[in-house]
């Protein structure tokens, strides 16, 4: 188990192509999974309450939509294009991808968790009994998506911060550029040109001195 927490998940189909790819250990994977699924949850929640109060006048529940949406293909691009298309793939727009999720999710619960307390007044006067039932259904169930979609965020807060760490990791390990400045292993192509700039530099030392010798022959 220990072997594969040191994983790096994103190059599972092998490291040819794709040195330029921070290493993400196993238990990264299992919280992206758990944040797909809570999304897919919100989402059921809010398509319920959505269907009893509908959408027109609750803003938060169009965003939960969305985030599933957003969710689905940010996730989508972060392993797939590592795993599948890794031409495709590039740090900084992952880390990009990070915050504007995180920005999105913080601004999709607060907007739940407001229509749920704007509910929480009617509870406060005792009006709630009076509801039909599904309404009341609804209600909690606009509660529900904005505890969880709090819990989504947090999340998202966990592996925005874990993956920066592991980009510094990276850029340190492998040079400022990453490798992502020139084609796949960049810093390395850029150390063999030195190295055949510096051998050529040496050879034509090597011929004028040879040179030289041949026009001064030493006398002796």
């Amino acid at each position: 188990m220990g072997e594969i927490n040191q994983q790096n998940v994103l190059t599972y189909n092998g490291e040819d192509g794709r040195d330029h790819i921070p290493a993400v250990p196993f238990w990264i994977a299992i919280i992206r999974g758990a944040q797909f699924l809570l999304a897919l949850l919100i989402m059921a929640l809010s398509a319920f309450a959505s269907s009893v109060f509908g959408a027109a006048f609750f803003a938060g529940y169009g965003m939960a939509f969305f985030m599933f949406a957003w969710t689905l293909i940010f996730l989508g691009y972060i392993f797939g294009a590592p795993l599948f298309a890794p031409q495709a793939y590039n740090y900084w727009a992952h880390l990009g991808l990070e915050i504007v999720t995180n920005i999105f999710w913080l601004s999709t619960f607060a907007l739940l968790a407001e229509e749920s307390a704007g509910w929480d007044v009617v509870g406060a006067f005792g009006l709630d009994e009076f509801l039909p039932a599904n309404w009341n259904a609804a209600i909690n169930a606009t509660k529900a998506s904005a505890g969880l979609g709090a819990l989504n965020w947090a999340l998202f807060i966990v592996t925005l911060v874990s993956f920066g760490i592991f980009l510094h990791r990276h850029r340190l390990a492998h040079g400022a550029t990453g490798f992502a400045s020139n084609s796949f292993g960049g810093n390395r192509d850029a150390e063999k040109g030195n190295t055949v700039v510096t051998t050529q530099s040496v050879e034509m030392n090597n011929v004028q001195h040879h040179q030289v010798q041949q026009q001064y022959p030493v006398s002796a």
